[in-house]
């Protein structure tokens, strides 16, 4: 299912999005959500949900299971922008109410104790990178980058995390261009 959508207000209010994202204007957001699972196994199911715009991916629910036929949560990704727009001007991309529990476990239990300022920029130097991109949100942004580019052309820049009025932790991963 496709249809063209606004962001909603949560996001476009919220001072996560760098300038250079569209904000809610005339429906300039994809909406897709992908729902699959096989006849012989209807409890295994794979999904994805989310919006894009050039620039920018919001995954908003997806779910692949453990060692499932289906593609990775990454291949979706890059096919679902590319429908619309050239892979190579992909500079974001948010991950809006983290449910996986590894990914939303470290970073509530690691990465955002109390006095951690909203929203929190952790660069690539640091630890906390490194641990945030094994976890399988980190893992999923990785492997986009990883896969949709020529080797050596893209980086993950910084990952910014932010969280709302409940507490509710997203993510932006930020793509540059290698010089």
């Amino acid at each position: 299912m496709e249809q063209r959508v606004d962001l909603p207000e949560n996001y476009s209010q919220s001072t996560f999005l760098p300038p250079d994202v569209p904000h809610v204007t005339g429906n300039s957001y994809r909406w897709t959500s992908i729902k699959k699972s096989l006849p012989t196994q209807p409890f295994e199911v794979c999904w994805w949900s989310g919006r894009a715009t050039q620039g920018v991916v919001f995954l908003e629910d997806v779910n692949r299971p453990r060692g499932s036929r289906f593609p990775y949560i990454s291949e979706i990704t890059k096919a679902i922008y590319e429908k619309d727009f050239n892979i190579d001007t992909l500079r974001y991309v948010f991950v809006t109410d983290v449910a996986n529990p590894i990914t939303r476990g470290f970073i509530i239990g690691v990465l955002w104790p109390s006095n951690t300022p909203n929203p929190r920029v952790i660069g690539p130097e640091t630890p906390e990178f490194q641990v945030m991109l094994g976890t399988p949100i980190g893992k999923i942004v990785a492997y986009l980058v990883l896969n949709a580019f020529a080797r050596g052309t893209r980086r993950i820049a910084r990952i910014v995390l932010w969280h709302d009025i409940y507490a509710s932790p997203h993510l932006r991963f930020d793509i540059e261009q290698i010089q």
